[in-house]
């Protein structure tokens, strides 16, 4: 029976080993994805036509399915003055912007996110906790990141892909939450 024990002790302390190693290997994975992701940005500035338009609720609702596998307690709500409104941009492009404002958002929820999409900008809004001041300004730069942040990296991703193709992204603490703004034109 000692001797089941020990295996037992044995194997489970083996299980335990692979999942760490596993959770690791994942953690790895993704910031290799997001700076192949940031390296693919750099790349386009200097080919990149803007030329191509994208329903922009179409991937907005397609990110956020995604998202609520994640965070099923979440309310997530998009209003959207008309079902008809492109934003320059590959549907490529939208996702990675809102995949990753969505993971960072998804961290910090309480119990609510609302994206608002008018014909010039889209309001993300999460009722989490503000940002830390002294991020607030630096927090779209590569390698920036708060407290519950990852690898610093998703947030630049939004904001070369804003940058090229023409759109300023802004974070800003609320009463109740935070809110990014993307505004449309200001290239």
């Amino acid at each position: 029976v000692k001797e089941e024990v020990e295996i037992q002790i044995k194997y489970e302390g083996y299980i335990k080993l692979q999942e760490e190693q596993v959770e690791k290997f994942k953690k790895l994975e993704n910031k290799v994805k997001t700076l192949l992701e940031l390296n693919k940005i750099t790349y386009l500035q200097n080919s990149y036509k803007n030329d191509i338009k994208t329903k922009i609720i179409t991937t907005i609702n397609s990110t956020i399915d995604k998202f609520k596998i994640v965070r099923n307690d979440i309310n997530y709500l998009v209003k959207c003055d008309k079902e008809d409104i492109f934003y320059d941009g590959t549907p490529d492009m939208w996702e990675s912007i809102t995949n990753n404002i969505l993971s960072n958002f998804v961290r910090y929820a309480k119990s609510e996110i609302v994206i608002t999409i008018k014909e010039n900008k889209i309001i993300f809004f999460n009722d989490g906790e503000p940002i830390e001041k002294e991020i607030l300004s630096s927090m779209f730069e590569p390698y920036k990141k708060g407290k519950k942040g990852e690898n610093g990296i998703g947030l630049s991703i939004v904001k070369g892909n804003c940058d090229l193709i023409g759109y300023k992204v802004i974070a800003k603490n609320k009463k109740n939450g935070v809110e990014f703004i993307i505004n449309k034109g200001t290239k």
